[in-house]
């Protein structure tokens, strides 16, 4: 009879070495690339949020050109009915009131592709009741652009680098694992074992036996897919710094446009909120003038027209300031 154990443990294998560190790397990029996806979710669901309330914006200036126009033209009808008015000014009238009907029922659907987009991105179902709290200008209120170009940037906070980061470690950890090939291989083993001898399994006498060994493995010849290997792998490290390179440069260049453009995007805002005082000014006085008979219908519907092209502007003055603000702040890694 005989019992025994024994137990063996590798103590050198580069390969298998490197293959932990790239397990653990591997792990970490699955994170980031987890990480960018959500950054890239909410810059989506934001940049929807805020179109849909631009659009509510907008609606309410159609709303209120509509009910401009529809007394524009009840008043131009009655004078025409006394011959204060042709027939012509009616029928301009009426054509701008079906344009911008047919304006405003457009963008009603247009809202609401958007709300199903943002039902999609949220990951809820398609009739699920969405409303929409903040406004528009509260939103703006809090847009600091001042303390936002003077913020500093760090490339490292900035996923898409820290992604590139990873990358260039597991093309090194490549090369590692490639070089680890021509290393050798250590091992270590212990073996214990009592041998029982006798004509009676109670009365058998054991006698001890115990060992412990190295075990060494050295490649010694190498095909030349081995160089090929480690030739490819240096090829791709090559490519992952200057990919890194590549990428260090376009986000500074990035954050440089995005400065640019946030103040940019600050000055055409002021100014198109001034513009819409100074386009509601004058349709306030060719109503008046209208009124008077002093000014005709042609010339009060080019004044509304130009109103509503003033608020429009505005509106995309003050998205596109949003837009702006998300994409920096996504760049900042302030999301």
């Amino acid at each position: 009879a005989s019992i025994g154990t024994s137990a063996s443990m590798l103590l050198f294998n580069a390969p298998w070495l490197v293959g932990i560190q790239t397990a653990k790397l591997a792990s970490t990029l699955a994170t980031q690339g987890l990480t960018q996806t959500r950054i890239e979710t909410e810059e989506n669901v934001v940049n929807v949020y805020y179109l849909i309330l631009t659009l509510h914006e907008t609606l309410k200036i159609l709303d209120q050109n509509l009910q401009n126009l529809n007394e524009i033209l009840t008043s131009t009808k009655a004078m025409y009915s006394v011959g204060m008015a042709e027939a012509t000014d009616v029928d301009q009238m009426q054509s701008s009131v079906t344009m911008l009907n047919n304006t405003k029922s457009s963008m009603e659907r247009t809202l609401e592709v958007n709300y199903n987009m943002l039902r999609f991105l949220l990951g809820v179902d398609r009739g699920t009741e969405i409303t929409l709290t903040d406004s528009l200008d509260g939103i703006i209120a809090g847009i600091n652009v001042d303390a936002l170009i003077a913020e500093e940037f760090n490339i490292e906070n900035n996923i898409s680098y820290q992604l590139i980061e990873s990358q260039v470690k597991m093309s090194e950890l490549s090369l590692k694992g490639a070089r680890a090939a021509v290393l050798p291989t250590l091992a270590g083993s212990i073996y214990y074992t009592r041998t029982g001898m006798g004509d009676q399994l109670a009365h058998m006498q054991y006698f001890p036996y115990s060992a412990a060994g190295l075990s060494l493995q050295v490649p010694i010849f190498g095909s030349g897919s081995r160089y090929t290997k480690i030739r490819k792998a240096q090829i791709n490290l090559e490519k992952a710094n200057n990919t890194k390179s590549m990428m260090s440069e376009q986000l500074l260049m990035q954050e440089k446009q995005l400065r640019y453009n946030l103040l940019n995007a600050n000055e055409q805002f002021r100014s198109q909120r001034d513009n819409i005082e100074i386009a509601g000014r004058v349709l306030n006085s060719f109503q008046n003038k209208y009124n008077q008979g002093m000014a005709s219908s042609l010339e009060l519907t080019q004044a509304n027209n130009n109103y509503l092209t003033a608020q429009n502007n505005y509106i995309s003055a003050m998205m596109n300031l949003l837009q702006t603000k998300v994409a920096f702040d996504k760049l900042m890694n302030k999301l």
